[in-house]
């Protein structure tokens, strides 16, 4: 695999990258249930401004898929300082993207299947995305078009009271353009809002951009 930690610099999201391993700490509680897309990110930050959620890429994964998650992250984070500059009494800016767990699906244990997650990657890739699809609650691998992607909020996924938000593309080039639109969710509010699926058309832009990121 390529220099993830170098990807990621590259992608202006500040995260030191390695599949973070089961045990690691995680922010917990009190995060507000998801209505719909429209919601994002706000229905991942609890009443203290800090991310409560964690994201899990599928053990398969490619590098772009890495990207797009890591992007999640960062417009996650941006969010949650802008929060709680606002709410918290005595909050600082610029809450750390280590605050936010990156976990691989393999890694993923009991305990972390009872919080709210981030799947990115399709069942081609992710466990955790193939698992939903096999309950009908996402699209299954064959079911995504070329040059398509797909996000859906999944309400009661896995346990109840317990929400998954897939971004899940055709290929990883789909994928990660899935996962740049998320994270760039005031540019497409029109698009989200009231929503709990949408089907995004892709294109050779998210090919283009990762190598532009991975050039000397």
């Amino acid at each position: 695999m390529e220099d993830l930690a170098k990807v990621a610099e590259k992608a202006g999201a500040l995260f030191q990258i390695g599949v973070v391993a089961t045990g690691i700490a995680v922010v917990t509680g009190g995060a507000v249930a998801a209505q719909d897309l429209g919601e994002f990110p706000n229905q991942f930050i609890n009443d203290d401004g800090e991310v409560d959620t964690v994201v899990v890429v599928g053990d398969e994964a490619k590098n772009m898929d890495t990207v797009g998650a890591i992007n999640i992250v960062a417009s996650l984070t941006d969010a949650a300082s802008e929060h709680s500059t606002e709410t918290v009494e005595g909050a600082t800016p610029g809450q750390s993207v280590d605050d936010v767990a990156l976990y691989s699906a393999s890694n993923v244990d009991e305990e972390i299947m009872e919080k709210d997650m981030i799947l990115v990657g399709g069942p081609q890739v992710n466990q955790l995305t193939q698992n939903l699809s096999e309950k009908g609650e996402v699209p299954g691998e064959g079911e995504i078009a070329e040059d398509e992607a797909v996000i859906k909020l999944v309400e009661d996924a896995f346990n109840e009271d317990q929400d998954a938000l897939i971004v899940a593309g055709y290929s990883s080039e789909a994928t990660m353009d899935a996962a740049n639109f998320l994270a760039e969710y005031h540019e497409n509010e029109e698009r989200l809002d009231g929503e709990t699926k949408i089907r995004i058309d892709t294109s050779e832009k998210g090919t283009e951009e990762f190598q532009s990121m991975v050039e000397e």
